[in-house]
């Protein structure tokens, strides 16, 4: 608890130092998934995606980034639920006002939950897609994510499609 207590207290200061820059985002997706494991492919469209962006040095293009993903597959697959939870850093190129490409890099905790069981291991994600300006501070994202982690000694591989909303303060 003492640790969750520092981390909020160091993110609250984080958002405070970065509020006097106009390129806070916070981020939130819909995903579709791949994973394949030993040539066993499955397709997991039920997901989400959020994250948090936040200016590094008072720089318009490197950011820390938090993010937090949430697949779910049906009965087919023993009600198999991956949740992430990462850090990383996204870097965005900001030369125009109309479309802006990113691409970032997380790496942190996967969480398998079946009917059967539960394991934590560590994942990998680099990735990258577009931003599209709609109107003030709202873009429209799509992009694309690797992802590798393991489960019992074998690895798993996969692919994410995300498309959602981002807004940037």
């Amino acid at each position: 608890m003492k640790v969750l207590a520092i981390a909020f207290a160091t993110l609250m200061l984080v958002l405070t130092a970065s509020a006097q820059n106009d390129s806070l985002e916070v981020n939130g997706n819909y995903m579709f998934s791949h994973y394949s494991s030993n040539n066993v492919s499955n397709n997991i469209g039920a997901g989400w995606d959020a994250n948090l962006n936040i200016p590094l040095f008072s720089s318009k293009g490197l950011g820390l980034l938090a993010d937090f993903s949430g697949a779910f597959a049906g009965a087919d697959l023993d009600n198999v639920h991956l949740f992430t939870y990462g850090g990383g850093f996204q870097y965005t190129i900001r030369h125009s006002d109309a479309f802006q490409p990113y691409v970032n890099v997380t790496m942190g905790d996967a969480s398998f939950h079946t009917n059967f069981t539960g394991v934590n291991k560590l994942y990998f994600s680099p990735g990258g897609g577009v931003d599209f300006h709609v109107a003030g501070g709202w873009w429209v994202r799509g992009g694309v994510n690797y992802i590798h982690t393991g489960l019992d000694g074998q690895g798993i591989n996969g692919v994410r499609i995300i498309g959602g909303l981002t807004y940037r303060f």
